[in-house]
C-alpha cells in the first residue's frame, strides 16, 4: 500500500470519529455491549530496510513544510549511513556505487536536521552520525571539523571519550601532534573507565614522543604496560604468549618504542636511574631486553652490552642476571672483542660459579639452568690459558690452566 495512501487513511479514519462524535452518534458502552466483535488474526510481516528508507524519504516529503518533527529526518539519515556501511563493503561495485550515494544522502540528512534544528539538545548526536558519514566518504577534514564543532558546543556529550578519540586519531596523521596530544589527554586524565583508555595513553605517548617529550613519553608507556601487567599479560621478559594478535602487536610496539626514547635520553638517564625514581616494575628485564636489542640492531655492541651487564649490577640476585650477562658475552663474541669476551667470561665465572653467594641464593631450578653455561665457560678458559701455555712454555702459565681445569 502506498504510504502517502496510508498516511491519508489515517487522516480520514480521524476525521470520521470526529463527526461522529459532533454529530451525536458516538457509540457508548451500553450500545456495543450488544454487539460481537470479529477478531482477525494479526498478520505477521518484516519489513527490509529498504524498505524501510523509502517509507521514510516518502515521509519526510509529506513533512517538508515544517510539519514533522525532525525525528523523520534523523532516522532516514541513521538508515542511510547504516546501509551505506554495508553497501560500500560488498563486492559488487553497482552495490558499492550505491553505498556512496546512501552515504552523500545521509549527511544531506544530517546536515539538513542541524539547520532546521540549531539548538536541539540532541544535536550531539547529529554531529556524531554527521562525522562518521563524512568519514565514510572519504572527508576527513569535514569529519574532523564535525568533531571539532560538537566538543566545542557540547563539552559534556555522551560520546566525548570516542569523539576525543577519533579527534586524536585525525590530527595524529596530520602532525598536529600537540593537538593529537590535547585530545588523547582528555580521555587519559578525565575518563580512565572508558574503552578508548588505553588506546588513548598509548597515542598519548606517541604524541609526546613526536614533539620529542620523552620523558612523558616513557611515563605513558610504562603506564600502559602496568595496565597489562596487571592481568598477566605481561611477563618478566616476555609477552604472555597467549595473547591474541591485537594486543600482541600493541605491547610489542609499546615495548619497542619505550626502548627507542629511552635510547634517546641515554644521555641523561638510565634504566636503573627511571626505575628508582619511579618505581620498579616486574617487567623491567623486558625493558632492558628491549633496549639491548635495540642497541644490537643498530651494531652499537658495547652499548648493547653494557645495557645488559647494567641489569647484573642493577640486581645482582635476580635469576635474570646471568642470563643478559650470556647476552653480553655473546655480543663480545659476535663482534670479534676477544679481550672483552675473556674478561666477561672470567667475570661470569666469578659471579655466578656455585661458590658464590649468587649460587646459594638460587632455587633449584635456576642452579640447574645456570650449570651448563657454567660449564661451557670453564672449558673455554681451561682451553685457551692452556693454549696460551703452549704458546709461552711459561710454567706460570701452565700453572693458570692447570687451575681453571681443576676448576672444570
Amino acid at each position: 500500500m502506498n504510504f502517502k495512501f496510508k498516511i491519508c487513511l489515517l487522516l480520514i479514519s480521524t476525521l470520521a470519529v470526529g463527526c461522529a462524535r459532533d454529530s451525536g452518534l458516538e457509540p457508548t458502552i451500553d450500545s456495543l455491549s450488544s454487539q460481537i466483535a470479529e477478531v482477525e488474526p494479526r498478520a505477521e510481516f518484516t519489513i527490509s530496510r529498504q524498505q524501510a528508507i523509502e517509507s521514510y524519504r516518502s515521509l519526510v516529503d509529506i513533512t517538508k513544510n515544517g510539519l514533522g518533527t525532525g525525528d523523520e529526518i534523523r532516522r532516514l539519515a541513521d538508515l542511510e549511513l547504516e546501509a551505506s556501511l554495508d553497501s560500500r563493503f560488498d563486492d559488487d561495485s553497482t552495490n558499492q556505487q550505491q553505498g556512496e550515494q546512501e552515504s552523500l544522502d545521509a549527511i544531506r540528512g544530517y546536515e539538513k536536521y542541524l539547520k532546521l534544528y540549531p539548538k536541539r539538545k540532541d544535536n550531539d548526536y547529529i554531529l556524531y552520525q554527521l562525522s562518521r558519514a563524512y568519514a565514510i566518504d572519504a572527508k576527513p577534514d569535514k569529519s574532523l571539523g564535525a568533531l571539532n564543532r560538537l566538543v566545542f558546543e557540547y563539552p559534556e556529550s555522551r560520546f566525548i571519550d570516542e569523539v576525543q578519540f577519533r579527534r586524536g586519531e585525525y590530527l595524529f596523521v596530520l602532525r598536529e601532534y600537540e593537538e593529537a596530544e590535547k585530545a588523547y589527554g582528555v580521555i587519559v586524565k578525565n575518563y580512565p573507565d572508558s574503552i578508548y583508555y588505553e588506546k588513548a595513553l598509548y597515542k598519548y605517548g606517541w604524541s609526546q614522543f613526536k614533539q620529542n617529550n620523552y620523558i612523558h613519553a616513557i611515563d605513558n608507556y610504562i603506564a600502559v604496560l602496568d595496565l597489562n601487567a596487571q592481568t598477566d599479560k605481561i611477563q618478566a621478559i616476555s609477552l604472555n604468549s597467549n595473547l591474541g594478535r591485537a594486543e600482541h602487536e600493541l605491547l610489542d610496539d609499546v615495548v619497542r618504542v619505550a626502548s627507542l626514547a629511552f635510547s634517546y635520553e641515554a644521555g641523561n638517564m638510565s634504566l636503573a636511574d627511571y626505575f628508582n625514581k619511579k618505581g620498579h616494575r616486574q617487567f623491567e628485564p623486558l625493558i632492558y631486553l628491549s633496549l639491548g636489542e635495540l642497541y644490537q640492531s643498530k651494531q652499537r655492541v658495547t652499548d648493547s652490552a653494557e645495557i645488559y651487564l647494567a641489569f647484573g649490577q642493577q640486581y645482582p640476585y635476580s635469576k635474570y642476571a646471568p642470563y643478559f650477562h650470556e647476552k653480553a658475552i655473546y655480543s663480545y663474541q659476535k663482534a670479534g672483542f676477544a679481550s672483552l669476551l675473556l674478561q666477561e667470561k672470567i667475570t661470569f665465572i666469578n659471579r655466578y660459579d656455585v661458590s658464590t653467594e649468587y649460587w646459594k641464593k638460587q632455587s633449584q631450578e635456576t642452579q640447574q639452568t645456570l650449570q651448563p653455561t657454567l660449564t661451557r665457560h670453564l672449558n673455554d678458559l681451561a682451553t685457551h690459558f692452556h693454549a696460551l701455555a703452549r704458546k709461552s712454555k711459561k710454567a706460570t702459565d701452565y700453572k693458570i690452566a692447570a687451575n681453571w681445569y681443576r676448576h672444570y
